[in-house]
């Protein structure tokens, strides 16, 4: 979501280097004490990496939006489970 979101917004970049980017950021979805979790995020933990990440390519308003869309996306996702 997030990364479909930066390639609306801007067309300087791939998709496979905002992957591989985003991939950088190392989110896990084990329980881990210095990465970003699966669970971190259903909680709404935005990370400060994920926020300089999203800063590069994103102004403030586009920011908060697209988090925005990203936690309703999942959490509309969570209701189908």
């Amino acid at each position: 979501m997030l990364i479909f979101g930066i390639l609306d917004l801007s067309t300087n970049i791939s998709a496979q280097q905002l992957s591989n980017q985003f991939d950088l950021l190392l989110f896990t979805k084990s329980f881990h004490s210095s990465n970003i979790t699966f669970l971190d995020i259903i909680k709404g933990f935005v990370s400060t990496a994920l926020v300089e990440w999203l800063q590069k390519y994103t102004t403030a308003t586009q920011r908060h939006n697209l988090l925005i869309k990203a936690f309703n996306k999942l959490y509309e996702d969570s209701l189908e489970l």
